[in-house]
């Protein structure tokens, strides 16, 4: 079942895109859309490189068990959990409108949780966290912790003996507990393949994307979003079988954001996705980015 935690619905519905009034005028949001994992094809990636945990640890009422734990070779990583109370878990909030799908609260009447994810060696991580609502019950929440490394400058890395240290803080109304428990970040991590185009590199995973900033970037400076360098308003992975998947695509008349999460490191240029399916990296035979200018394709590296 891990398999379809990371990498399926979730029990999530697909969304449209839909459009609001701003400050600056109508804005459209974009939709978001799933796909079904084959778990045989993505145990046949990514077994071996899956880190069953157990481990467990009870604040208040509530007691946190982690699952597993799969990490890539580029910092991208996603933790599999369980928070349970037998008496029953507080409103598990959700707003169906907010992008990603699946990000929510558990909270209500002066009672609730939530976990944190901090790298031990101090290096910042992002995340999101999102419900698995088909697994979730009244009593039992199940969910996915989805992180990535977001380096301040390119010495950063998720060291290969990193510890994570997850935090599980519950408030009652009688108080506010929380505990920590540490877990290995298994240095036996999902390869990624490299593909290039011209003096840009992506580091293709199944877990997501990492495409590094144009080499005309100035280290020494913030990197900004690229906004005068390379704004990439759509990017399509295109397999060996003639399939692709829209990873995102602003431009479009319907514009679609099919990702847990992305963004560009304002230090390092660096752009980050993180897929909201398995992508079988092996079976990738490009990847094309739009620009405001142009349209680059990446193929696999020499």
């Amino acid at each position: 079942g891990f398999f379809r935690t990371v990498f399926g619905a979730k029990g999530l519905s697909d969304t449209e895109s839909f459009t609001y009034d701003s400050l600056e005028g109508p804005e459209t949001a974009p939709g978001q859309s799933f796909s079904d994992v084959d778990p045989e094809a993505a145990e046949a990636a990514l077994g071996d490189y899956v880190t069953d945990s157990g481990a467990s640890v009870t604040v208040g009422d509530y007691t946190l068990t982690i699952e597993s734990v799969l990490i890539d070779d580029n910092g991208i990583g996603a933790i599999s959990y369980s928070v349970s109370d037998p008496g029953g878990l507080p409103p598990v909030n959700t707003d169906p409108q907010q992008l990603p799908a699946g990000i929510f609260t558990v909270a209500g009447d002066g009672n609730g949780c939530l976990i944190t994810v901090e790298a031990k060696s101090g290096i910042y991580l992002d995340r999101v966290d999102i419900l698995d609502a088909a697994r979730t019950t009244d009593t039992e929440l199940h969910a996915v912790y989805y992180f990535w490394a977001f380096a301040h400058d390119d010495t950063q890395r998720l060291a290969e003996d990193e510890t994570l240290l997850v935090t599980f803080k519950a408030w009652e109304p009688d108080g506010t507990a929380e505990k920590t428990v540490e877990i290995p970040a298994r240095d036996s991590r999902v390869p990624s393949r490299v593909f290039t185009c011209r003096d840009l590199t992506a580091h293709l995973s199944p877990l997501g994307l990492i495409l590094d900033a144009p080499s005309s970037v100035d280290p020494e400076e913030p990197a900004g979003f690229w906004a005068d360098e390379m704004a990439v308003s759509s990017m399509v992975i295109h397999y060996a079988d003639g399939t692709d998947y829209t990873v995102f695509d602003f431009d479009a008349a319907e514009p679609v954001q099919n990702v847990i999460s992305g963004g560009v490191s304002g230090y390092t240029g660096v752009h980050v996705n993180i897929f909201n399916r398995f992508v079988d990296a092996k079976q990738v035979a490009s990847i094309t980015c739009r620009t405001a200018g142009e349209t680059l394709t990446f193929t696999p590296a020499a």
